[in-house]
Parts: structure tokens; sequence; C-alpha cells
């Protein structure tokens, strides 16, 4: 039997993939840019660092504030390490 997704549902659940799928990659590009600013010394990379922590940031806000009756320090757990739960 054949269901029917709404497009508005659809479109959430991309929405959510896309998320999870950056947040999976900002840890490693910030890594990346960590190495090369230590490198270099060339600013664009602290600019990347500084960038790719607040996107984390807001990415693991977003996370922990998804699932509802979160403490406190679960929720600042789940942003530290949301990529990984």
């Amino acid at each position: 039997m054949l269901t029917q997704v709404s497009p508005i549902s659809s479109f959430f659940d991309s929405f959510a993939y896309l998320i999870f799928g950056i947040g999976y990659i900002v840890p490693v590009l910030f890594f990346i840019s960590f190495v090369l600013f230590i490198a270099t010394k060339k600013k664009i990379f602290l600019g990347g660092l500084i960038v790719l922590a607040v996107l984390y940031i807001i990415l693991g806000l977003v996370s922990a504030f998804s699932e509802p009756e979160k403490t406190l320090s679960n929720i600042i757990l789940q942003i530290i390490l949301w990529p990984f739960l």
C-alpha cells in the first residue's frame, strides 16, 4: 500500500537531515581550520574558526531544544556532543 507524505513533512525531514549532515562536517572543518591557523598564522583561518564555533553552538542548541524535558546539564552536554549522540 502506498502512503502519501505531505510536502511540509518532507521539507522538514530534508531540513533535519541537512542540519545533522552539517553537524558531522563542522567539527572536521573546525579541526582543519585550527591546524591551518597554527601552521600559517593567517587571520582568515582564525575567522573561520570563530564562524565554525558559532555554527556548531547554534546547531547544538537546535538539537538540544528539539527534545522536551531536558535539564540544563543535559542541554549543555548535548550542545557539546550532539553530533555523536
